[in-house]
């Protein structure tokens, strides 16, 4: 049985039905780029007398197609008779094209459009060019919520909820990576440690929740001086932060430590009542790391935790530097 024998392919009315059924637009252009052809799809989407086109040149019909990639593609297409794929990620919208009245309501958006340019041969030999336009808006919809759902779920996997800051997961593989950046490049590396110092009597003098506060205005003052996008501020836990400083020496180091000290000395938050009021303050261990000094990468934490302590030790309030060769 000859099923094609049963449809009437030679007659032009059955050609434009099948034409205008489709559910995407389409094209038809002879060799010098002249619209034979546009089917019911992209009328409905398009602000132009689409009878009126036929005849005419395409980039005389849309003439921001001049000189862009789809004018490109249909000369390839007449040349070569190479098809061509326009993207909607380089090539967006080449059409003004945009969801009929029915369909968007309000506020419609120029329609994201796939485009293939399709060469034909005709039975004369001249070649016709067949564009078919697939609307993608949906997809780029689809892709747009993934991307900012990933950014949602990377925000929940690598920052603090309270402070907005790094949290110590993104701390410890940033830390990780830093070191073995570091001993490629024979940079040296630091690290602070500093914590709210009595933060405990200030929940205990405050409230919990005036204790978050004192959290999240220390963290915003810490981020303030820590300037270069390389470097990391995390919390590590509790009153507890962390800054990675990539390619930097105890004395740069010393410097961070210090900004961020009289920065939240400065922020002028008090507990304690009005005669024993106390300012918040911090303490900062600061540790480096060498490529020639024969420290060992791995106690760069530790040092940094034994120069905080120190610092508390000392009387609060203050920075230590700590290296592998100083003894307590």
């Amino acid at each position: 049985m000859k099923s094609s024998a049963l449809l009437p392919l030679n007659q032009p009315d059955f050609i434009g039905w099948i034409l205008d059924v489709l559910h995407l637009g389409l094209i038809i252009l002879d060799d010098e780029g002249r619209v034979l052809a546009m089917n019911r799809w992209f009328g409905q989407r398009v602000a132009i007398d689409v009878g009126a086109a036929c005849d005419r040149l395409l980039t005389d019909v849309f003439p921001e197609l001049r000189g862009g990639r789809l004018e490109q593609a249909i000369g390839a297409a007449v040349k070569t008779r190479c098809a061509s794929l326009l993207s909607q990620a380089l090539n967006p919208s080449p059409f003004p094209l945009y969801p009929p009245a029915s369909d968007a309501g309000e506020g419609r958006e120029r329609i994201r459009q796939a485009i293939q340019v399709l060469p034909k041969v005709s039975a004369d030999g001249t070649t016709l060019v067949v564009i078919q336009i697939d609307d993608v808006s949906a997809a780029v919809r689809r892709e747009t919520l993934l991307r900012r759902q990933a950014g949602q779920l990377h925000q929940l996997a690598y920052l603090d909820g309270l402070t907005g800051i790094a949290n110590r997961r993104r701390f410890g593989e940033a830390m990780a990576q830093e070191q073995q950046r570091a001993k490629r490049s024979r940079q040296p590396l630091s690290l602070i440690l500093f914590d709210i110092d009595q933060f405990k009597e200030f929940n205990d003098s405050n409230g919990h929740q005036e204790g978050d506060r004192c959290l999240i205005r220390v963290a915003e003052a810490a981020q303030c001086a820590v300037k270069r996008p390389a470097d990391l501020l995390a919390r590590y836990g509790g009153e507890e932060f962390a800054i990675i400083l990539p390619e930097t020496g105890h004395d740069g180091a010393l410097v961070v430590a210090e900004a961020v000290r009289k920065r939240v000395e400065d922020m002028v938050v008090t507990y304690g009542g009005d005669h024993l009021a106390r300012k918040v303050t911090i303490s900062l261990g600061v540790s480096c790391w060498y490529p020639d000094g024969g420290q060992p990468m791995a106690t760069l934490f530790a040092l940094a935790d034994r120069a905080l302590y120190r610092s508390k030790s000392g009387g609060r309030n203050r920075t230590s530097v700590l290296l592998a060769s100083e003894t307590d």
